[in-house]
């Protein structure tokens, strides 16, 4: 395509004239171009025109993204920005489905670009919390624990962990401790399932132990920075996590055991990893919990 028509057809998405997403993907014969009709059409704020452009473009979309070549990282990037910026609503599904393949395709490959792209996603979940954006972020969110559930990969979960670490204490400055919670209530979910895969005897027994410690570890982390953040006490943190939990549980038709269960393990790591620190906050920790089992009991035996 000559540039002029190019400019033409950019202009024509600008003005958000939905019959040009047609031309649009026709022209496209790569990732850039199809990111330059993307931010075109998003330039213009019509939702109408965005949604056409990407649901006309999709099986291209999917065929750029999962190549893997570095047009697609700036592809994927925009296309992930520009309909959540923008609250373009009637895409998010489809977006969401675009950038979680991206994202698995990524993870298959020997480099390590997938943990770029998994942080500029939690980037923007978090930019987005900072907004309040609820259903945004839970969208966002939700993705990025799926896709570590089905990556399966130890150093994806426990770098994604570590960045939401900061991210909960920025946005409990920014909004208070239980707010943020609420804004990454997916998260908290994520943690329930990691910790009752633990249970599963048919993983081995170290790969069961690391993953129930890195999701203790975790809580006990992010409660703690949050608390600095919010000028407060660490085992103050600690319990309103838990109670947040039962209340989760409650909220999502879980069975209560799950919320008592991870905090009681939580209280039984705190105080064998940070036993000082367990002795000075013990007065605002949670003490009607259940006794752990033998089985969990024994994954926590070399916790120090």
């Amino acid at each position: 395509m000559k540039e002029e028509e190019l400019a033409g057809l950019c202009r024509s998405l600008r003005r958000g004239e939905t019959e040009a997403a047609a031309a649009a993907v026709e022209a496209a014969d790569g990732p850039s171009s199809l990111r330059l009709f993307l931010t075109a059409a998003a330039s213009g704020r019509s939702q109408a025109c965005f949604a056409a452009l990407v649901k006309q473009s999709a099986c291209s979309m999917e065929r750029f993204l999962t190549a893997g070549t570095a047009d697609a990282a700036a592809l994927a990037s925009a296309l992930l920005y520009l309909a959540f910026d923008r609250r373009f609503e009637e895409v998010y599904a489809a977006v969401v489905k675009l950038y979680e393949k991206y994202l698995l395709a990524l993870a298959q490959r020997e480099d390590n670009a997938v943990f770029a792209t998994l942080f500029e996603a939690a980037a923007l979940a978090a930019a987005l919390a900072r907004r309040a954006w609820q259903p945004e972020t839970a969208l966002l969110n939700k993705m990025l624990c799926r896709f570590l559930l089905r990556a399966a990969k130890e150093e994806l979960t426990a770098a994604y962990l570590q960045e939401v670490t900061g991210q909960l204490a920025q946005l409990s400055a920014y909004h208070g401790f239980l707010p943020a919670l609420r804004l990454y209530k997916e998260v908290s979910l994520f943690c329930l399932l990691l910790c009752s895969r633990c249970r599963r005897s048919e993983l081995p027994f170290s790969l069961r132990q690391r993953l129930l410690t890195r999701v203790l570890a975790f809580v006990r982390d992010a409660a703690g920075a949050a608390a600095r953040a919010c000028l407060t006490d660490e085992g103050e943190a600690l319990a309103e996590w838990c109670a947040f939990l039962g209340r989760l549980c409650e909220e999502k038709k879980l069975r209560p055991r799950r919320a008592e269960l991870f905090s009681a393990l939580l209280i039984a790591y705190y105080s064998r990893t940070k036993p000082k620190s367990f002795s000075e906050q013990r007065l605002h920790l949670p003490t009607q919990l259940s006794p752990l089992s033998a089985p969990y009991d024994s994954l926590l035996a070399d916790c120090t």
